[in-house]
């Protein structure tokens, strides 16, 4: 009976190993297998989870000047002067920063609107991101706005207030965007800012500022906070996963906050709120539209990296977003002085990559030539710039 007693016991813990080995390779299986389909919502349709289309290229920071920003969709082969919308159905993701910097940012705005309707007509899309000098602006400070863009702003105000003004005349200064500029009776705020302020620079203020026209009219409803198309997140600054908790609905929570915002339903943003409030999660110094963990250090040299622990944290926010087989972000925000860049990935271990493709193209910044990040249905990678491109290794899969 001893001898039968101790061989059942035997017989149980190996078929508890077993058992345990059995679930430790089942575990292994699905987080290294990969999805069916890249861009897959686990949470059900949102407009800011999109499909992987055949093409799709990022512009980043335009900083105020329309001639690059022209030159950045003719370099993307999506749009040019002559013809409009060229590029059938592909997908232009601009990674915010519009204003500030440089004289044209309501001429920026309004082509950006132009281009939206062109492409949404063929077949293909821009989408417009918000970035922290929309924020900055929207909160009525134009501490980074230059005295051509505050001369524009009040022409603007001037030319589509006259009641006479021709169809054609309208069209060309942008007047669609424009409405009676004014600080409600209430807003003690707004008003105290206007009778501190030289009157020629009231005009861009009341227009940008959160229940602006502007703000009101594009920032709210007609950009994004971040988006996923395909296997990519598209987000100013970055993202980590503290900002998601694994919500399905975190991305809408933090675009439909900021839209509120930006149309005026709230007056104020109260920095004391928890950071877990859409709000304040945006508006947080870590946020999305204004960390720079991911796109520091400006990449000069191939040794420069953020680094291991960075990599890590990239990682994580991937798989912490509501979508199946997210492989890489793409970043604005931070000037790269040698061009687009790709960090983390194969060079550091990590199963994702951010690609950073701020170039610092406007004149308010480095004055660089544009240069576009092109990612193909394939999975193949490029910087493309005037005349020619060159391939990114991005051969990572999670």
């Amino acid at each position: 009976n001893n001898h039968l007693a101790m061989r059942d016991s035997v017989c149980s813990q190996e078929a508890q190993r077993m058992l345990v080995v059995l679930l430790l390779l089942a575990v292994t299986r699905a987080e290294l297998s990969p999805p069916s389909e890249f861009g897959e919502s686990q949470c059900g349709a949102s407009p800011l989870v999109l499909p992987q289309p055949d093409r799709l290229v990022a512009i980043g920071d335009i900083h105020g000047d329309l001639s690059k920003l022209k030159g950045a969709l003719a370099v993307a082969k999506v749009w040019n002067d002559t013809h409009g919308w060229i590029g059938g159905s592909s997908v232009a993701v601009q990674l915010g920063d519009q204003v500030d910097r440089g004289d044209d940012e309501l001429a920026v705005t309004a082509l950006l609107r132009e281009v939206a309707l062109e492409a949404k007509e063929a077949g293909g899309a821009l989408h417009v991101l918000l970035g922290n000098h929309e924020l900055i602006s929207a909160l009525g400070s134009a501490r980074f706005a230059t005295e051509g863009a505050m001369e524009k702003f009040d022409s603007w105000n001037q030319t589509c207030s006259q009641h006479d003004l021709s169809p054609a005349m309208a069209t060309e200064h942008h007047c669609d965007l424009w409405e009676p500029l004014r600080c409600a009776d209430t807003d003690a705020d707004c008003r105290r800012m206007v009778g501190q302020m030289p009157p020629e620079y009231t005009s861009r203020y009341l227009a940008l500022r959160a229940g602006g026209p502007i703000a009101r009219k594009v920032w709210g409803p007609e950009r994004q906070v971040a988006m996923v198309i395909g296997d990519t997140l598209f987000v100013h600054g970055g993202l980590t996963k503290e900002f998601l908790d694994s919500r399905c609905s975190a991305l809408d929570d933090m675009h439909q906050a900021v839209s509120a915002w930006m149309s005026g339903e709230h007056d104020h943003i109260d920095k004391k709120k928890k950071k877990n409030e859409p709000l304040a999660r945006v508006m947080d110094a870590d946020g999305p539209m204004w960390t720079r963990i991911f796109s520091e250090p400006d990449r000069r040299e191939p040794t420069d990296s953020v680094g291991p622990e960075v990599c890590s944290l990239l990682d994580d926010t991937l798989r912490s977003l509501p979508v199946q087989g997210v492989r890489r972000m793409v970043v604005g925000h931070t000037p790269q002085r040698a061009g687009i860049s790709e960090d983390c990935g194969d060079a550091w271990g990590a199963a994702g990559s951010v690609f950073k493709v701020d170039v610092g193209m406007s004149a308010g910044v480095f004055g660089a030539e544009p240069q576009v990040l092109e990612i193909l249905v394939s999975g193949a990678v490029r910087v493309l710039t005037a005349g020619e491109s060159h391939t990114l290794p991005d051969r990572q899969e999670l």
